[in-house]
This record gives C-alpha cells, structure tokens and sequence, in this order.
C-alpha cells in the first residue's frame, strides 16, 4: 500500500495515480484497498507543495523573473503572458495579482480584420493590466493603426495616455490624426519609437506640446512628419537615434544631437537637385554611424555604415 512514510518520500502523483487505478477496480473494494485510498486522499489534502512554501516576497521576485527582457514584451494571453499565473492555483494568483511589476510591460496590436468583440474584449485587458501594474514604469506596444475601427483605436489609445505619467519604453504605431493624443508630459519616458500611419488628406498638426525631459532613445518613421516634432524632443540629450527623414531633416538631427553614440538613418531623396546642408559639427560621441539610401523609382540604392571604435 503507498502512504507516506519516514523511509520513503510522499510523492503526489503517484498517489493520484494509485487512487485512479483504485477507482477503476471493476469489484468492490476491499478493507485495506478502502483504507489505502483513504489514506492517500488524506495525504494529498494535506500534502503542501515545497514551492508554495515560499515567502511571497521570494515568489514574487520569480514571478518577474517570467518577463521577458527588454525591448521584448508580454502579451494579454497565450504561453509567455503571466495571466497564465492566474491559472495555476489560488496562492500563485494572488501573489500575481499583488506583483504590479507583472503587469506593466506588455504589447497591444490591432488588427485589420478584429471584429468588435475582439476589440472590446482587448480594450478591457489594456484597462485591467494598467490598474494591476499600479504605479509602475510601463513599456507598451501599442499598434492600432488606420482602421475601420478609429473609435476603439482612439479609446486604446486614450486609455494609455492616461497613463502617461508612467510611460518609460513605448512604441506607438497609430493613425496619423491620432497623434495630437499624445500631447502633454511624459517626465521618464527614455525610449520612444513613433511610428504614424498617413491617412488621406491628413490635417497637419498645427501646434504640438511634448515634455520628454528624460528622452534618450528615440526613433521616427516617415509617416510622423519631422517639422511637427523638430522643435519637440530634447535633441541634445538624444543618444540612440533610428529614423525615416529626408536629407535636410537628417542633416539637422546630426548638427542637433551632439550626444548621439548610435545613428541608423534611412533617407529619402528629395528632388533631383543638389540641397545644399550646412556643415555637421564633430560628434565627439558617436560609436557607429549608418545612412541607407533607396529610390524605389530609380531601383538603385546604398548604404554606408562607420562604427568608431
């Protein structure tokens, strides 16, 4: 008969496994088989796992352990969420749901084809992770681009700005007409990537307030309209730079960002005359250095990469 002993460890389940063989006897059971059975089942309600053992604090600190590191981040569901946490038993949950740190890193993407079930159901994930990560640093991902659902884009977006006094990595692929929503004070945003979607007709941004004070990272894309943001970002500060800009905008990112040390530029050529750009000062700084260049019209392009060792 298995029962837990001094000489032989108890081990669950193998007593699970001997219950279910118990179980499926096609004859009634006898005295010691009754008594053996009871005594397992006894066992496993008693039995305590060594890892539930652990001081929350000491789960916990695991627990964020599950994250993956950046610039990676959690989805809402699936094998690398920690809403699987949830699920396991009743200790784990709430040592989860108390871990606000599990909570505040995650990516948000809108599909096309998202029927409205699906996009209601994501904007409730997004409000509930938000309120689970407290007053944590967030890094989102955000990818609700043009859509035929611009209201459920806006309320996902809408509900993170809300947050944005806690922003710190982000990457935003929005809708152009979209991007006044970000307007306002980011104080530890340190790496944002822009990522804006033209839509047809765009309104361009007639005024744009963005506080940013700890920006260091930043990338934009061609879609953003750099004249809208030139005067914006804390250039001076910026240190990684990865951007979609014509030669004229490149040209004022180098000669602004005197504190660059990374610098991928994909440029896109203007007209066919010469522009004549004033002279780049030293980049005291700068450990590597690329420019790409292609005329999807001409069919030809180029690159140039220099690292500074």
């Amino acid at each position: 008969m298995m029962s837990p002993s001094t000489s032989s460890p108890f081990v669950p389940a193998a007593a699970r496994a001997r219950i279910a063989q118990l179980n499926r006897a096609q004859h009634p059971l006898s005295y010691s088989k009754l008594l053996e059975r009871d005594t397992l089942q006894k066992a496993l309600k008693n039995y305590k796992y060594p890892v539930l053992t652990l001081p929350s604090e000491v789960t916990s600190e695991i627990f964020v352990h599950f994250l993956p590191s950046y610039p990676k981040r959690t989805s809402f569901v699936g094998r690398c969420s920690p809403s699987l946490l949830l699920q396991v038993c009743r200790e784990w949950r709430d040592v989860a749901l108390a871990t606000p740190e599990l909570w505040s890193t995650f990516e948000v993407e809108m599909g096309y084809r998202d029927t409205s079930a699906v996009s209601t159901r994501r904007q409730l994930l997004l409000v509930e992770w938000l309120e689970r990560s407290k007053d944590c640093p967030l890094s989102v991902e955000l990818v609700c681009p043009t859509s035929e659902s611009p209201a459920i884009a806006a309320a996902l977006l809408d509900a993170l700005v809300h947050h944005s006094h806690r922003w710190q990595d982000m990457k935003l692929v929005i809708a152009y007409q979209h991007l006044q929503r970000i307007a306002g004070s980011v104080p530890i945003l340190r790496d944002l990537h822009l990522d804006a979607e033209w839509t047809d007709n765009p309104s361009p941004l007639q005024s744009f307030t963005f506080h940013a004070p700890s920006l260091r990272q930043l990338g934009l894309n061609a879609g953003v309209h750099f004249n809208t943001f030139k005067d914006v970002f804390p250039w001076s500060l910026i240190t990684v730079f990865n951007g979609d800009l014509y030669e004229h905008e490149a040209a004022l990112v180098l000669r602004s960002a005197r504190a660059l040390e990374q610098c991928k530029i994909m440029i896109d050529s203007e007209s066919e005359e010469t522009i004549s750009v004033s002279p780049i000062p030293p980049l005291h700084h700068l450990k590597s250095l690329t420019l790409e260049s292609e005329d999807a019209f001409k069919g030809h392009c180029w690159r140039m990469a220099i690292r500074v060792c």
